[in-house]
């Protein structure tokens, strides 16, 4: 195994079982059709571009991360993220955005020239996302963190049926994981760290 990791990667919630098929379900009923569909559901931590993370650094936030293990949260809406992601989001807890900050540890590890990269002006970002870009490399984190499940993506935008946007639910914390991430948020690979 590599002693450090230099690339995309990410720590993330794995749902349980039938949040999976949930998510699958919507996907094939809301974006049969879109560029991207989730393969694998998760609640992002954070994730960036990482230069020379440590193995030691992702194991000691695996370990402060692994009581979220069984943990239940509520999911709350659907909702499309700058017109081209659609999100079904998750009510942000007390809990969530402590092991969001623990996770926002990784940031020392990011690619410095990654923090000094424009988001497309396509996203129309609040002011809030775009200090978040410049501060941690992507517009979800620190104080703008919205935990999420993104379920499709399409450069083309799509817009949810009308009044479907309200689907409240709840899931359970399968594992917290560390993973190679790739275009749109999506989980390329899981990465066992012993």
């Amino acid at each position: 195994m590599n002693e450090s990791f230099s690339g995309f990667y990410g720590l993330v919630i794995l749902p349980d079982a039938v949040t999976v098929e949930r998510v699958r379900s919507l996907v094939k009923q809301l974006a049969p059709k879109v560029e991207f569909q989730t393969e694998i559901p998760h609640v992002t931590l954070f994730q960036g571009q990482m230069k020379d993370l440590p193995v030691a650094e992702v194991k000691k936030l695996l370990k402060k991360l692994e009581s979220l293990r069984g943990k239940q949260f509520n999911l709350d809406k659907l909702e499309i993220f700058a017109g081209e992601y659609l999100f079904w989001d998750v009510k942000n807890t007390v809990e969530l955005q402590k092991a969001h900050e623990v996770a926002l540890d990784m940031v020392k590890y990011v690619n410095p020239d990654r923090l000094k990269l424009a988001p497309h002006a396509s996203l129309n970002l609040t002011d809030k996302q775009m200090e978040s870009v410049k501060k941690y490399g992507h517009p979800l984190s620190g104080s703008a963190y919205l935990p999420h499940i993104t379920i499709a993506a399409d450069s083309k935008s799509f817009s949810l049926p009308a009044g479907f946007t309200e689907l409240p639910g709840r899931f359970t914390v399968d594992s917290v994981q560390f993973s190679e991430m790739g275009k749109n948020g999506r989980v390329e690979n899981l990465i066992e760290i012993k």
